[in-house]
C-alpha cells in the first residue's frame, strides 16, 4: 500500500532523520514502525521517499503469512470480512 502528496517534500538524505528520528513528539510513523515490527518481526518494509518539489510517498509492504508462520487463506479472510460487514 502506498500513500503520496504533493507537498514541498524533504531533502531524500533527510527522509530518516525528519520521519524517523528521536525528537519529543513521536511522528506517526515511528508508532507504525514498532507496530509492524511487533506482528511480523522483520517481515516487513516500510519505505519513505521524498524529493524537494515531489512530495512524499509512504509504501507499506506486509506479508501474506502470519509472524509465526501460519498461512493466511484466502477463504478464511473472506469469510471474516462477511461477518463483520453490516446486513
Amino acid at each position: 500500500m502506498s500513500v503520496s502528496d504533493d507537498g514541498q517534500g524533504v531533502p531524500s538524505t533527510e527522509v530518516e532523520q525528519v520521519f524517523f528520528g528521536e525528537r519529543p513528539r513521536v511522528h506517526a510513523l515511528v508508532l507504525l514502525r514498532r507496530r509492524l515490527e511487533g506482528l511480523y518481526g522483520r517481515s516487513f518494509q516500510l519505505e519513505v521517499r521524498s524529493e524537494i518539489g515531489e512530495g512524499t510517498t509512504v509504501t507499506m509492504r506486509i506479508p501474506m503469512r502470519k509472524r509465526f508462520g501460519v498461512r493466511l487463506e484466502s477463504r478464511a479472510i473472506s469469510s471474516e470480512l462477511r461477518e463483520l460487514a453490516p446486513n
